[in-house]
Order: structure tokens, then C-alpha cells, then sequence
């Protein structure tokens, strides 16, 4: 059976609180370069707690994150990447551990 990894993508407006949502998933595999990234289709629970006016942004970067993946056909994208999302994630947009 093939191996996937997938790290969920939390919007987290105030890090100190701990408070998220999940807002969407990178998903892929090394082996065939089969990368996807997906958002959620509604919004509604991250916008109620987005005090601070920045989900757009989020979802801006998500975008960004997407075309990457699509129009650099596997390259650079691996779970090596994905690990290092994770370790670098500590504001506003945290993924999870690689799983």
C-alpha cells in the first residue's frame, strides 16, 4: 500500500490562547511527487474567531502554497518540506507533525 504523509493546517489568530481552526491539508506523497493542498469550503468557524481581521491573508498564503505545489510539479516539495513547515509554523498559520 502506498505511503502518504498529511500535515493539517490550523489558523491559530492568537497563539498564546491556543485557540484554532482548521482551515485546510497538505497532503502527498515523495515517491510519485503527488502533492495536493486543500482548504476548507467554509470559512464560518475561522472567521468568528478572527478578531484580528487576517483569514484572508491566511487563505492568501494557502493560495500561494497551492500554485507552488501545482506549477512546480513536485519540485522542492517533499515531506522533508512538509517537516519543515511544521518546525517553522508558530504564528498564525501552524501545520501539524507530518503524519
Amino acid at each position: 500500500m502506498p505511503r502518504y504523509v498529511y500535515s493539517v493546517v490550523r489558523f491559530v489568530p492568537d497563539p498564546a490562547s491556543g485557540e484554532f481552526v482548521n482551515v485546510g491539508a497538505i497532503a502527498g506523497r515523495d515517491e510519485t511527487d503527488d502533492w495536493d493542498v486543500r482548504t476548507v469550503s467554509n470559512p464560518r468557524r475561522a472567521k468568528q474567531i478572527d478578531s484580528a481581521g487576517v483569514l484572508d491573508k491566511v487563505f492568501g498564503h494557502l493560495a500561494d502554497l497551492a500554485n507552488a505545489v501545482e506549477e512546480g510539479d513536485g519540485a522542492g516539495v517533499d515531506e522533508q518540506w512538509l517537516t519543515t513547515l511544521q518546525g517553522e509554523s508558530q504564528g498564525v498559520v501552524q501545520y501539524s507533525k507530518p503524519a
